[in-house]
């Protein structure tokens, strides 16, 4: 049986409008109103179609297809756009407003298409030949340690687990993202039961495990509560959820218990929902800047069955780093696209949670190829490559040598230098043709084109090491531009227009 459709989108109206077109149509339809939520559903569910409108909480539409192509099932997902294109995907757009016969034409075309490889361009580069050049890579499997024993059944002292817990992680620290993804990676290695307790920013969320796996999750913050969750997908009215609010409910369970007693939630969409709440809760709580954590051992979780499709926290823990690590440590961590890495300690990969590209760009790390060498030989994006190398490196597994700035050719760095400070002065006044360099009859393909040379040639690691600290942060700030103006030439209609408004 097919899988639902998932809408993504913040507009009632519109919301309105595409789901009374879909119920028409025989459609079944899960809502999510913000990226993180598309994100879990889409795990969840895996929809026979996603649509989804760009401007989703506040333009973060990009951000659901960037993570939607490194998800594991992104070979399944197929997208339909509402009412802009997003650069660098290849995806159908229905204009708004809707015409609903064109609506339903494009969503039956989209399924009846199948699934599509990707649901991004993919970048044109041939890496076989410098791939088969290269080194072979460090076989990852053997770098393994063994797994520490399992711990935490009932019977076993709890000494014991006091002493596994303590060479887990800490009882108690104060940590930073990453610090916190290290922790989680550890306790993923071990069998424990109890209860870690997160604060940030006035907010306690509490993630439960039974012998290793998160089964529940509970959090403090009123938006992030199992209510809140069922009214975001689409299950509860607002109403309903005014009335439940007045119940004297101890926990989410009774919640759930009184969603499910007044019919509003049926008894098959209510372990969905515990699913999709626990992740959003773990991922929420592992991505926070500064965090205050403790473990309580033995405590069970109020959940006793194990939610069969919640993530394991190593995954969790990987996509928490992803949305965590910041541009700034990104560039920090990986030192520069002429860097060296060099893994320390490998893990599995191929039981580790990263995606496809990830592993691909990973397995090949030998510790004698730079990161541009890897990129261009394994086909990966620059920034997913790049983002998966500082996750590897903030866990422990990677180390990663910068080369001194210009060690190489002091010509050529000085002259990088020269280029990013003319463009930088040039786009000041230039309009969006101008800055991309393209004539007002370009065409989409050509502001492609343009926009990822150049994203490449003026990229904020390449000026990594210089003794001016501000050339990164005015190559971030361009890259800005050349992000801005592509996105606004990128619909057809839309550029002819703005040509043609252009002074001569």
């Amino acid at each position: 049986m097919a899988g639902p459709i998932l809408l993504v989108h913040d507009d009632i109206g519109t919301i309105a409008a595409v789901r009374r077109l879909l119920a028409r149509d025989g459609h079944e339809v899960v809502l999510a109103t913000s990226a993180a939520d598309a994100l879990i559903a889409f795990g969840h569910y895996l929809p026979s179609l996603v649509i989804l409108a760009p401007s989703v909480e506040g333009q973060r539409g990009k951000v659901v297809l960037e993570e939607l192509r490194q998800h594991p099932d992104a070979r399944l997902a197929r997208v339909v756009l509402l009412g802009e294109s997003v650069k660098g995907f290849s995806a159908p757009v229905v204009p708004l407003p809707l015409d609903g016969q064109f609506f339903l034409e494009t969503v039956k075309e989209a399924i009846r298409g199948g699934p599509p490889d990707d649901i991004v361009v993919l970048d044109s580069v041939e890496p076989r030949a410098l791939l088969a050049a290269m080194p072979a890579p460090v076989p990852i499997t053997e770098l393994v340690p063994p797994a520490p024993p399992r711990l935490g059944r009932m019977g076993l002292r709890i000494e014991a687990l006091d002493a596994a817990l303590e060479e887990a992680l800490p009882a108690k620290a104060r940590v930073g993202v990453e610090e916190l993804g290290r922790a989680a990676w550890r306790l993923a290695q071990t069998a424990l039961t109890g209860r870690w307790e997160l604060r940030a920013r006035e907010t306690l969320r509490t993630l439960f495990f039974k012998e290793g796996a998160l089964v529940f999750a509970s959090s403090t913050l009123a938006s992030e509560s199992l209510l809140e969750r069922a009214l975001r997908d689409g299950l509860v009215e607002l109403t309903q959820v005014r009335e439940l609010r007045l119940l004297r409910t101890s926990s989410e369970l009774e919640v759930l218990q009184a969603l499910m007693e007044r019919g509003y939630v049926r008894e098959t969409e209510a372990i969905p929902l515990l699913q999709r709440f626990t992740e959003q809760i773990a991922l929420e709580a592992l991505s926070e800047a500064d965090t205050a954590f403790r473990w309580s051992l033995g405590a069970e979780p109020d959940w006793k069955e194990r939610p069969l499709s919640v993530r394991p926290l190593r995954a969790l823990a990987l996509e928490a780093l992803r949305r965590g690590l910041t541009a700034d440590s990104v560039g920090t961590r990986t030192r520069g696209i002429g860097a060296i890495p060099r893994w320390l300690k490998a893990p599995e990969i191929s039981k580790a949670g990263w995606t496809e590209r990830e592993a691909r760009l990973l397995t090949a790390v030998d510790g004698a190829t730079s990161i541009q060498t890897l990129l261009v030989a394994t086909g990966v994006r620059q920034d997913v490559g790049l983002r998966a190398l500082a996750v590897a490196e903030a866990l422990g597994f990677l180390e990663i040598q910068a080369p001194a700035f210009g060690a190489v050719s002091p010509v050529s760095a000085e002259l990088d230098v020269q280029r990013l400070e003319a463009k930088w002065d040039s786009s000041q006044e230039a309009d969006y043709f101008e800055v991309l360099g393209l004539p007002r009859t370009a065409g989409s393909e050509e502001v492609a084109r343009a926009y990822q040379a150049l994203s490449e040639e003026f990229h904020p690691l390449r000026y990594v090491g210089h003794s001016d600290v501000s050339l990164q942060s005015r190559a971030q700030k361009l890259r800005d531009v050349f992000t801005e103006a592509a996105s606004s030439l990128a619909d057809d209609r839309l550029r002819t227009l703005y040509a043609r408004n252009l002074p001569d």
